[in-house]
């Protein structure tokens, strides 16, 4: 049985987790993306916004797996 200490230390390290891995994401993933393909990061079309959500749900998957 889990203490609600030990489930509050388990929600903020997956939160935290989860803040590295989105700023990773954008860093690493989505910019590198939209600039082979010029996109302007500011002026987004629904399918490109549809696209970037579909990889943070991708990578938040994989990330709540293995955690």
């Amino acid at each position: 049985m889990q203490t609600k200490k030990g489930s509050f230390f388990e929600v903020c390290c997956n939160v935290f987790t989860g803040l590295v891995t989105a700023y990773f994401t954008w860093l690493f993933i989505v910019i590198p993306m939209s600039e082979g393909s010029c996109w302007d990061l500011n002026k987004l079309l629904t399918y490109q916004i549809f696209m970037i959500n579909g990889i943070f749900t991708s990578v938040s998957i994989v990330r709540g797996y293995f955690w």
